[in-house]
């Protein structure tokens, strides 16, 4: 029988005495190394943190002096390790994760807080097991009782969560007039449906399915008395009556016919046909065949009054725009959790200004007055009428120009025949 014997031995140096350690790899990041990192990812904050964000953030170049981490640790030069890091620090400040779960926790907590504070208001379990989460802020949904907003957009974006998740500023439509009912006391009130009404239209994208499902949902509180539409209208011939399709989707071939008569799209429809060509007869008919499509969209179509029609937006420029102001204050690609922490943020500066533009008198943007949108939206419409007459003439003399040409030649010809 064999025995082993193991034997440690501890070494201690003598104080005052000269003596070496082995050298930790410099691949491996040591615990200043890591506690430094996490120091650049607090300032700069956890949620939509990147690798990127953080190296290149202004606070880390100040806590660095302006060198790169790299310079600071050599581990922290591997973009692995810095990840790694990013990681850990998200997992630290949300325990329960970054997808659904942790997004259901963050709803317990906001329940807790006062009306006016919440965030996220609304957690719905879907049959088919898909979940809707409505957030917003009880001061911007009062914004829609004002009697100066005429209007509303809906649109979808699908760049601010990764994945399969689809966010929807307006989707589940019966969720939010209960909603809207119970953060500001105020129903949701077109003018068309409810009498003393300050909504007159909703701008929209050309997505038959949100048109439609809208129209259902605000129809719940027509009046049939006031609007003289029945309950049991269909929604193909309500939409119309309260929807206005954004020209700038449109305009994909359609934009020139907003102003047209009825005969003229129909001179137009034959056109088509005549074509012959079934990618363009496929694009019209869709138009065409969606009954509340072109009334939603050609003013001569629409059952709105003209001064309705003219008193709002003909496109969705504005939430288009928004998109793009929001993922560059958000990000892109964010988990759940990241994704509804960040719009939160945004959400609270946006109030902060409201506040701060009605105490002072201040306005972030001295032309953003209704009067300067009046007199921009009069100023294209003379613009796009002015370019129009232009065109017309310019058509007209080349016409008159080509006849005489004609004119010339034929009598170019009688002479020649008569000589010969």
């Amino acid at each position: 029988m064999s025995i082993a014997f193991y034997v440690l031995a501890l070494i201690v140096h003598p104080r005052n005495i000269a003596h070496n350690h082995p050298m930790p790899l410099l691949k491996k990041a040591s615990l200043e190394a890591k506690e430094s990192y996490h120091q650049y990812i607090q300032a700069v904050g956890c949620v939509g943190a990147t690798v990127s964000k953080v190296n290149n953030a202004p606070s880390t170049q100040l806590l660095l002096d302006g060198k790169k981490p790299g310079e600071f640790a050599p581990a922290l030069h591997s973009n692995q390790i810095k990840r790694k890091l990013v990681r850990e620090a998200k997992m630290e400040a949300y325990l329960a994760g970054l997808d659904v779960a942790s997004a259901f926790q963050l709803f317990w907590d906001d329940l807790k807080k006062p009306i006016d504070e919440r965030y996220i208001q609304r957690l719905v379990t879907m049959p088919d097991g898909g979940v809707i989460i409505l957030t917003c802020l009880a001061v911007l949904m009062k914004l829609l009782d004002d009697m100066g907003v005429t209007a509303f957009e809906t649109d979808t974006t699908f760049k601010r969560v990764e994945g399969k998740i689809n966010e929807w500023e307006v989707r589940l439509y019966n969720e939010f007039r209960s909603l809207k009912m119970d953060l500001t006391g105020e129903p949701v009130v077109l003018k068309r449906f409810v009498e003393g009404g300050n909504l007159l239209a909703m701008n929209s994208d050309m997505e038959g399915a949100q048109v439609l499902g809208a129209t259902c949902s605000f129809m719940k509180t027509n009046n049939p008395d006031y609007s003289g539409i029945s309950s049991d209208t269909l929604a193909e011939e309500v939409a119309p009556e309260i929807t206005k399709l954004c020209t700038t989707h449109a305009k994909r071939a359609v934009l020139n016919f907003r102003s047209l008569s009825e005969e003229e799209l129909n001179e137009f429809s034959v056109s088509v046909r005549g074509l012959g060509v079934k990618k363009i007869q496929d694009w019209w008919d869709h138009k065409a065949m969606s009954t509340w499509l072109l009334p939603c969209l050609v003013k001569s179509q629409s059952p709105m009054s003209t001064e309705d029609w003219d008193n709002t937006p003909a496109t969705t420029n504005t939430g288009e725009a928004q998109h793009h102001w929001t993922n560059t204050c958000t990000g892109i690609k964010l988990s759940l959790v990241e994704a509804i922490e960040s719009a939160r943020k945004v959400d609270e500066g946006v109030v902060c200004e409201i506040k701060l533009s009605r105490n002072s008198g201040i306005l972030v943007n001295d032309h953003n007055e209704s009067y300067h949108h009046r007199a921009w939206n009069s100023t294209r419409q003379s613009t796009t009428m002015h370019k129009s007459h232009e065109s017309r003439e310019h058509a007209d003399e080349q016409a008159q120009l080509q006849a005489e040409i004609d004119a010339e030649k034929a009598a170019g010809s009688l002479v020649s025949e008569i000589q010969g």
